[in-house]
């Protein structure tokens, strides 16, 4: 860009010192003017193809590998050892056409009256994450997911028991919201 400038500075010099530099200026500024336009429009066009086609790509990604194509087992939530977080593990196994590059999960903390029947729940907490396994067509690998933070989590079962027998304790639920494919 700074080329463009000196050339300007030039041609307006040019213009001023001799008279019949002015058309020729003239039809520097106009050629100039052009090219400045075909860059502008060309840069419009080159970004919205790249959009169009990164978007295309997302959408790809997105529905390339049903749920029904994964199958999970293990899965379970421990804490990090560092901080309040925590972590959904298991292992996957991909029975897609296509490389499993990511999903995302929610995770449902509840205290239950009953925890092993989940009778009489209640909502303790709710956090989303993402694991990145990378399992490529017909195999199985671990995974873990990203931190989970719930909030704002009480220490102890929330929930008081109603009737009897009684096995009062915190559970835990989860799904995946979204799959990814490698492209």
């Amino acid at each position: 860009m700074g080329w463009a400038i000196l050339i300007f500075i030039v041609v307006v010099f040019l213009a001023i010192i001799s008279p019949r530099s002015r058309y020729f200026a003239l039809m520097v500024a106009g050629i100039g003017g052009a090219g400045l336009y075909w860059m502008v429009e060309y840069g419009k066009k080159d970004a919205e193809e790249r959009q169009q086609r990164e978007a295309l790509a997302r959408a790809w990604s997105q529905s390339a590998i049903r749920l029904e194509d994964l199958q999970f087992s293990g899965v379970h939530l421990k804490n990090r050892s560092y901080g309040p977080y925590m972590a959904l593990d298991g292992v996957v196994a991909n029975n897609s056409k296509y490389t499993l590059e990511a999903f995302d999960v929610q995770v449902t903390l509840k205290d239950c009256e009953n925890k092993t029947k989940e009778i009489n729940c209640r909502t303790v907490g709710q956090a989303s994450g993402t694991a990145m396994p990378g399992v490529p067509s017909g195999q199985t690998r671990p995974f873990g997911s990203s931190d989970l933070r719930f909030d704002n989590l009480p220490r102890d079962v929330q929930v008081q028991c109603a009737s009897q027998p009684c096995n009062p304790g915190r559970v835990f639920n989860w799904r995946v919201t979204q799959i990814r494919a490698a492209q």
